[in-house]
């Protein structure tokens, strides 16, 4: 139940919200790939310019854009981890059974609702102590017995795991959600170090010009040595990030599979979906059920418009 570290979620959790503007933001990302695009296609076509470009400084400039190309690479991998993070949001939250309109004030959880639950536990036993004790100081005239608590304390232990178990969930997301943030951050470093390394490299004197740039300084700069590592990093993040989509999916289109009372033709349009690989042998047998028989109806269709045109 701690509240150190909530460093991607606020104290007040809203899933509409939270989900929306992490889509929003992956649509953002996403019009910045474009540009980033445009911006790597004229780097490349000042690097490549051929016999049109000559000489020395000439070579120079075209290394430079060349390396500024390869940057731009390593941007469009930080975008599509940044895309990939932020559009697996609302599973993540599905999966802690955070989604859809689920509202949490983690201050109102953590403090006042606790508070609450504890000022009513000692309240009611403190009533029944208090009954009792008047109960006990008549026995000898009468016996009556006081109330019980058991159906209280059932119902209010069972708001206050519910409280707890509520408090996890959004700590155990939060942690979730900014452990992988944080893999994006080396990335985000690298770049820019890269970036301060290529521009370190165009200077000369006091000046800084593309016409300046020292490829071998470059190439020996800690940043350039650490691109292999970062790239492979990111790569591995990536597939993660697909195989995890790709089994969110499966798992969706299985539950979808088990709804009763699919029609056929549902049935058969999720199974496609879902790939003969990932159907269970009943799934498969029922498939090929469903397919002779509207093969068979096909056919029959046939016959009967056949039957029709000889009359």
């Amino acid at each position: 139940m701690r509240r150190e570290g909530r460093l991607f979620l606020n104290a007040v959790y809203e899933a509409d919200t939270l989900i929306s503007a992490m889509e929003n933001r992956a649509n953002q990302y996403k019009d910045l790939r474009e540009q980033l695009l445009v911006l790597k296609k004229t780097f490349q076509g000042i690097s490549s310019s051929g016999n049109e470009f000559q000489g020395e400084g000439a070579e120079a400039i075209k290394s430079f854009y060349q390396e500024q190309s390869a940057l731009v690479d390593e941007w469009l991998t930080f975008i599509d981890m940044q895309i990939a993070f932020l559009r697996g949001v609302a599973a993540e939250a599905e999966e802690f059974k955070l989604s859809g309109h689920t509202y949490v004030d983690m201050d109102f959880l953590e403090s006042d609702l606790l508070k609450g639950y504890r000022r009513s536990k000692d309240l009611v036993s403190d009533q029944k102590q208090d009954l009792d004790n008047i109960l006990r100081s008549i026995d000898d005239l009468v016996t009556l017995q006081s109330f019980q608590t058991d159906t209280f304390d059932s119902y209010i232990d069972k708001a206050e795991k519910e409280r707890k178990e509520t408090i996890d969930k959004v700590n155990e997301l939060n942690e979730k959600l900014t452990y992988e943030y944080q893999q994006s951050e080396t990335i985000q470093e690298h770049i820019r170090n890269r970036f301060e390394a290529l521009n370190h490299a165009t200077r000369r004197g006091g000046e800084t010009s593309p016409i300046c740039f020292d490829a071998k300084a470059y190439y020996n700069s800690a940043a350039y040595k650490m691109k292999d590592s970062v790239q492979h990093q990111a790569k591995s993040y990536l597939s993660f990030k697909k195989e995890q989509a790709e089994k969110r999916k499966i798992e969706k289109l299985q539950k979808e599979l088990e709804t009763p009372n699919l029609s056929l033709d549902e049935y058969l349009k999720i199974a496609e979906d879902l790939g003969e690989e990932n159907l269970t042998a009943e799934q498969k047998e029922i498939v090929g059920l469903i397919k002779a028989n509207k093969q068979q109806g096909e056919i029959l269709k046939g016959v009967g418009a056949g039957f029709m045109g000889i009359h």
